[in-house]
This record gives C-alpha cells, sequence and structure tokens, in this order.
C-alpha cells in the first residue's frame, strides 16, 4: 500500500507544470516503478495465499500446509 500511495503521489507531481510536449518526467518514471513493485507484491501475496508458493514467503510454520486452493479443488492440486 505505501508503494501504491507513494505512486499516486509521484503521478500528481509529475502532472503539476508540466508542458505538453515534453517526456515523461523523473517523477512520472518513479511513480511508473513504484506500481509495478506494488503490483508484484500483490501478485506474490496472491500466490502465497491461494497456492503456497514460493516456500520462501510462506512462515516456516506453515510451510507444510497446502494453500486455499488445494484445500478447495483437491482433484486438480494433484
Amino acid at each position: 500500500m505505501v508503494a501504491l500511495m507513494a505512486a499516486m503521489m509521484m503521478f500528481i507531481i509529475a502532472g503539476v507544470g508540466q508542458r505538453p510536449h515534453e517526456g515523461p518526467s523523473a517523477a512520472a518514471v518513479v511513480a511508473g516503478l513504484l506500481l509495478v513493485v506494488f503490483l508484484v507484491g500483490v501478485g506474490l501475496q496472491l500466490s502465497v495465499a491461494w497456492f503456497n508458493r514460493p516456500r520462501w514467503c510462506v512462515p516456516a510454520y506453515l510451510r507444510g500446509e497446502s494453500g486455499a486452493w488445494a484445500e478447495r479443488h483437491p482433484r486438480k492440486a494433484r
């Protein structure tokens, strides 16, 4: 959420005072990178919750369990 909030602030900063035919400002580039970080984080969080993968992101006491997807769809998880 911090990356998303920072990206939105950078987009606001990038839009203020920009001339119509200029390329992207440094603030817009940073905002784009922060959005990518946010989306990767969301994808990683969903992967851990649904599939319990990658193991290095799963807490040690939960590594032996299956993810939510495997519990709800036991035939497809094999």
